[in-house]
């Protein structure tokens, strides 16, 4: 397991709580003490610290301390940033687990930080919606090569995970290799 995966121990009453997302979304804006953290949650402050300690990704724990006190805008949201794409790590682990309330969870805090993240960068609805078209429009292009040549898709995916996009990297690749068997069976039936 990489250092950039956020490890999991079912023991951990973080770990399987419902809340996870949330609850290490509000640990990583440092807001709010852990004791506070754990009245509102309901669990104690030792488990928060403990699983912030062992089982947060230590890149998402770096990139917490060393912005601890943004000089710039943008180092605020190079932390939204970080922290959006820790939550999408921990959707895709859950939904790999089959753990709904946890990938639900963690949809509601990653909405949160999209949001924060657009107003931080003064952007209005109305370029949301148009680059998210766009986006879109990128994702549908790859997935239809990828159909026809699951190469690109494994390369797109070699691209993401070197920009830190584990999660979306972990979907392209495993729709690429889906593909790839599939064109490899449809290749070895008689004609």
């Amino acid at each position: 397991m990489s250092i950039d995966q956020a490890l999991s121990d079912p023991r951990c009453r973080i770990c399987t709580h419902p809340d996870r997302a949330s609850i290490e979304l509000d640990i990583a804006e440092g807001v709010r003490s852990a004791r506070a953290l754990g009245r509102e949650h309901g669990v104690g402050r030792d488990s928060i610290r403990r699983h912030w300690e062992r089982h947060v990704a230590l890149r998402a724990q770096a990139a917490v301390f060393l912005g601890a006190a943004p000089a710039r805008a943008g180092d605020l949201l190079t932390r939204l940033v970080d922290v959006a794409d820790h939550l999408a790590e921990i959707r895709a682990d859950a939904d790999e687990a089959g753990d709904s309330k946890t990938a639900l969870g963690a949809d509601r805090a990653l909405v949160t930080a999209i949001e924060r993240l657009r107003v931080g960068m003064g952007l209005g609805e109305a370029d949301v919606a148009r680059d998210y078209n766009d986006l879109d429009a990128l994702a549908a292009a790859v997935e239809a090569q990828t159909r026809s040549f699951p190469d690109l898709g494994v390369v797109v995916a070699e691209g993401l995970e070197e920009a830190g996009h584990l999660a979306l990297a972990r979907t392209v690749r495993d729709f690429a290799e889906r593909q790839a068997a599939a064109l490899t069976t449809t290749s070895d039936r008689p004609a």
